[in-house]
């Protein structure tokens, strides 16, 4: 089952969504907001059972990404998000 929904996005969101959507390959922006619910409810578990970073890695280099707070119930903190390098 399916069902159409409708978004408003301020210019900043939709600027990013169509960057994310042009810079991940995919095929539309609804494709882009899938995949990244799925990783979204993916951290969302983590962080529900007290994971609070993520380890990136290329190479031998690595990096820690700490997650924004994201359990339902919370308050998110606007603070928490950076822009990647």
């Amino acid at each position: 089952m399916s069902k159409r929904i409708l978004f408003t996005f301020d210019d900043q969101s939709l600027s990013t969504l169509e960057e994310v959507t042009s810079d991940g390959g995919f095929s539309s922006m609804a494709e882009a907001v899938r995949c990244g619910l799925m990783i979204l409810k993916a951290l969302q578990r983590q962080s529900q059972d007290g994971y609070s970073r993520v380890i990136v890695e290329k190479g031998s280099k690595s990096r820690e990404v700490i997650l924004p707070r994201i359990v339902a119930g919370k308050k998110n903190d606007k603070k928490n998000y950076s822009k990647a390098d």
